[in-house]
């Protein structure tokens, strides 16, 4: 994962797995990390990552179209 500053302020930036670009549109996530403080930025990174967790576990709850083509990727690369 990539911390950088931009205009000011922190960002992060990560590609997205393979197995996620069928429900994932974009190839890169951006995130604003919302400070100035390089130490910051990168304690806030980890947990930015965390929260969009569904590119790791699934869509969340696994609802819709979407949801069970992520709970699909998930479970065949666990199984």
């Amino acid at each position: 994962m990539s911390v950088f500053k931009r205009g000011g302020k922190y960002q992060m930036r990560r590609r997205v797995p393979r197995r996620y670009r069928g429900i994932e549109p974009r190839d890169i996530i951006w995130i604003s990390l919302h400070t100035d403080s390089e130490s910051i930025a990168r304690s806030k990174a980890d947990l930015a990552w965390a929260q969009l967790g569904f590119l790791e576990r699934g869509w969340p709850k696994g609802r819709g179209r979407q949801g069970r083509a992520a709970s699909a990727a998930y479970s065949q690369e666990e199984g």
